[in-house]
């Protein structure tokens, strides 16, 4: 009997402990009047079907993620101040976007830090489905011959920059930013470093309108960017954005045109463009379009081999299975002109946030 209460009173006193160490894990101690967790975890393969010499197997997988820390502060007087850190996770993990911003309904946002610029705002590309065809993880499948790497044609990326925009404000659905960045091609967290390189002094100006015509909702953009060369030279480059989607009943159809001087590090000069449409209803969507880029490679001597060209042709869709998990698939035809080279890229995976 006595045993019997001890072994009790040893459970009692275990189950309580545990308690106690359940209890404190759950509390999180922060100065902030808000912090948030947030991130994705991602999988995906592909079955490929492509003419480059190098791609000896046909399917492959991919796994990526990120996570985000955000705490929050709000003044008395109205002044919202947020601190952003993210994590990307891939074959390593390392900050990928660290900033703090600054806002207030009286003077919108300001920006310091590495983060994406105004531009992610207003750029003006296709309406996507699925992973996003070329603006997702389907070309990593076809290196070599996807054209995705001049879509963008230039911005200043997560490079460490300060930036105003107009967000908080009410100024009937227009908006507008500018962002500058010393180095405006380098995410360095804290080079310090005085010397110049290639990109230096990026400078980011971009606008639009998000609103609606009766029934058809309209968002229209426009962006700016250019940045001044280094001693080694590849030239300035410079980039401009200009597009729009309507949406109605669930259908959403748009484009975006690309004019580029300068870009890709050898100095070539060229254009893309997109145009696509997608239907989305309750928890699924569907969509297609297609990416062509061109664009004269100054590097490339031979006269043949002067010009790149690619496209990119996609269909694709996606399904939220419950809030936060979604399965997606799409199927991408690649060309290259200038390697001659096709691909095709059948591809599917489940994408769960958080």
């Amino acid at each position: 009997m006595e045993l019997k209460k001890v072994l009790l009173g040893s459970s009692a006193l275990v189950a309580g402990s545990l308690g106690a160490f359940h209890a404190e894990a759950q509390q999180v101690t922060t100065k902030a009047t808000s912090l948030s967790i947030s991130g994705t975890a991602e999988a995906y393969g592909a079955y490929v079907d492509s003419d480059d010499p190098d791609a000896t197997r046909h399917f492959d997988m991919i796994s990526v993620g990120d996570f985000t820390f955000t705490p929050q502060y709000k003044t008395d007087n109205g002044l919202t101040v947020t601190g952003r850190l993210d994590f990307k996770i891939s074959d390593t993990l390392g900050t990928d976007e660290l900033s703090i911003t600054f806002a207030s309904a009286s003077f919108g946002t300001i920006l310091l830090g590495n983060d994406d610029g105004p531009s992610d705002d207003w750029q003006q590309f296709a309406p996507l489905s699925g992973d996003g065809a070329w603006d997702g993880d389907a070309p990593d499948f076809a290196s070599g011959i996807a054209p995705d790497d001049l879509l963008n044609g230039g911005d200043t990326s997560d490079a460490t920059k300060v930036s105003y925009t107009t967000k908080g404000l009410d100024l009937a659905g227009f908006g507008f930013g500018v962002s500058y960045a010393p180095d405006g091609h380098v995410n360095d967290f804290d080079s310090g470093d005085l010397a110049k390189t290639t990109g230096d002094n990026g400078l980011e100006l971009a606008g639009g309108w998000k609103g609606s015509i009766g029934d058809v909702g309209v968002k229209t953009g426009a962006v700016y960017y250019s940045a001044s060369g280094g001693p080694g030279g590849d030239g300035s480059p410079r980039n401009v954005n200009i597009g729009g989607t309507l949406t109605l009943a669930g259908v959403s159809v748009g484009g975006g045109y690309n004019w580029m001087s300068d870009v890709g590090g050898t100095n070539g000069d060229g254009s893309t463009w997109s145009a696509g449409i997608t239907y989305e209803k309750d928890n699924w969507s569907i969509g297609t379009g297609y990416l062509n880029v061109r664009y004269d490679d100054a590097v490339l001597s031979a006269p043949s081999n002067t010009r790149v060209e690619g496209d990119n042709y996609y269909v694709g869709g996606s399904y939220d299975i419950v809030p936060g998990v979604t399965a997606l698939a799409e199927v991408n035809q690649y060309r290259n002109a200038e390697n001659k080279l096709d691909a095709t890229v059948v591809f599917f995976g489940t994408k769960v946030a958080f």
